[in-house]
């Protein structure tokens, strides 16, 4: 195959939909509509032909940096998304699909994009691709949960002490309850998040107007689960979940002191995993890992370790105003601590 016979063009969003028949919640247009009206962001599409057939179809968000660099991701960092794999409509080898790629982000290169990111479902295509060293190569892990259609089969997988906490939650008598998403709820949920961080001295790293955004759009196509622990009428914990018809997202969640004590973040996660099992969904993923007081929490529910793809493509002024950045960002947050201190 001669690279001459490769061909990529952008195409909006809209016309995506034409490609896309069951490609999953990270490619649906209210998926998509939540991180633009959250984050500012637009969206795109790159559709690749060999000849005159379409072959790929990889869906982009992007923005720009300092009014000068233009970043573009599939997905971009800090939107939620773990995975926005190209979408293959032919059935072609690895080696060729990789070609694909490497054309695509040449392409956006030649249209001015100075910092690319993608992310893979798995790894095994990402894994291919470590012998080129223009690219960033890395590989997130998170936590997958197998939904067996027994809920017995459920509750033997997790492990002893997390069945004690939801058992040790019920004996408190902390409900579960779902709630309807409204703003207020939201705004809640945002608060007892703050409350979260401001223990670490920091601040959630996604702002409300995300969460805000996609829980407006997400709702309306039942694809988004909010659960709050009551005790006492009070809510005390809540958790975020995003779904489609196969699979779980774990969002985010916080709580209160409260719930620590009581258990009340075990009986949402069961309650979760109880709403996947009454609703026929394939997996459950509890959103990523890298904390060991989290991964502990998360590891206890009975989800094996499951590693994503990540590849990076930058320039030279894109690396070097990262660089600058995150000096900036450590200068500022030493400051911060010796004004409190």
């Amino acid at each position: 195959m001669k690279d001459s016979n490769i061909f990529t063009k952008i195409i909006d969003r809209e016309n995506c939909r034409v490609y896309l028949k069951t490609s999953g919640l990270f490619y649906d247009t209210s998926w998509i509509q939540g991180l633009e009206g959250g984050l500012g962001y637009k969206s795109f599409g790159l559709i690749t032909k060999i000849g005159s057939e379409p072959v790929c179809l990889s869906i982009f968000l992007w923005t720009k940096k300092g009014g000068i660099l233009k970043l573009a991701g599939a997905p971009l960092p800090g939107c939620f998304t773990p995975y926005m794999d190209p979408v293959w409509l032919k059935d072609i080898d690895d080696h060729v699909k990789i070609k694909i790629i490497y054309e695509q982000d040449r392409f956006l290169l030649k249209n001015g994009f100075s910092y690319i990111e993608r992310r893979s479902r798995n790894d095994c295509l990402v894994e291919k691709m470590e012998n080129n060293s223009k690219y960033e190569i890395s590989f997130p892990e998170t936590f997958i949960l197998k939904i067996e259609p027994d809920i017995e089969i459920m509750w033997k997988k997790m492990q002893g002490r997390s069945r004690n906490m939801v058992r040790k939650a019920e004996k408190y008598g902390v409900r579960v309850v779902q709630s309807s998403g409204s703003i207020s709820e939201i705004e809640r949920f945002y608060n007892m998040l703050k409350i979260v961080f401001a223990k670490s001295n920091s601040s959630p790293p996604h702002p409300l107007s995300l969460y805000k955004s996609i829980v407006r759009h997400l709702m309306p196509e039942n694809r988004l689960l909010i659960l709050s622990a009551v005790l006492n009428e009070k809510i005390i914990a809540m958790g975020i979940f995003v779904h489609d018809s196969k699979e779980m997202h774990f969002l985010s969640g916080a709580s209160l002191p409260e719930a620590y004590k009581t258990g009340a973040n075990n009986l949402i996660q069961w309650y979760a995993i109880k709403f996947a099992v009454e609703n026929r969904l394939k997996i459950y993923d509890l959103g990523g890992k890298g904390i060991p007081s989290i991964d502990k929490f998360k590891a206890s529910f009975g989800g094996e370790v499951h590693r994503y793809g990540r590849v990076v493509l930058r320039t030279k002024t894109a690396f070097i105003a990262e660089r600058l950045y995150r000096k900036f960002i450590l200068f500022r947050d030493k400051l911060k601590t010796k004004i409190k201190a």
